[in-house]
């Protein structure tokens, strides 16, 4: 009779401590703290090689950006565009700003290229949050209403478009670029 009150009781315990654990894991991973600039993983790439927009006129816009800064498209020319979609929920999205942040910090000074990063659809205050946590300085534009989304046909994030300085978009990116990747795309756009 004692043995069996001692197996119930270490049953007890052990599915007590089972369950601890369970909980602990669970918690901590969804409560994990990942730092904005933290690159996670980096999925596949997607090139659009066939795609109606290439070689077309990149549509012209007008955002403002976290400060209340209006930009437009047009304001840029005979520059040499990168332009990214991308929005804070989205872990790969996260990734591409990360390395478009240290692409930026060697370029901000460039008179032929230009790097914009659009969010998609957020609030301001929180894509301002994330930016101010995050310590980046590279431009970002609001785009609360998805509107410009809609011009760009965009339907997963990030989006990376490389525009040429006739204002023709020349390569279209769906996933995370590395930062050779992306210095690459801007060297074929110096031979158009």
């Amino acid at each position: 009779m004692f043995q069996n009150g001692f197996k119930k009781l270490l049953a007890t315990l052990t599915i007590f401590i089972i369950g601890i654990f369970l909980i602990y894991f669970i918690t901590s991973q969804f409560f994990k703290k990942v730092s904005p600039k933290e690159i996670t993983f980096e999925p596949e790439k997607e090139e659009i090689i066939d795609d109606q927009r290439i070689d077309y006129l990149a549509p012209d816009f007008e955002l403002l950006d976290v400060e209340g800064k209006k930009v437009k498209l047009s304001d840029y020319i005979n520059k040499m565009i990168v332009l990214t979609f991308w929005t804070t929920w989205n872990p790969a999205a996260q990734d591409q700003l990360a390395i478009l942040e240290s692409y930026y910090q060697e370029i901000k000074d460039s008179k032929d290229v230009v790097l914009l990063t659009i969010n998609n659809q957020e609030d301001k205050n929180i894509v301002s949050n994330f930016i101010r946590r995050g310590e980046y300085i590279l431009p970002v534009l609001l785009d609360e209403s998805g509107k410009v989304g809609e011009l760009y046909e965009i339907s997963t994030l990030p989006a990376t478009y490389f525009i040429n300085r006739e204002r023709k978009i020349k390569e279209i990116y769906v996933g995370v670029l590395n930062q050779e990747e992306i210095k690459n795309s801007v060297g074929r756009l110096y031979l158009q």
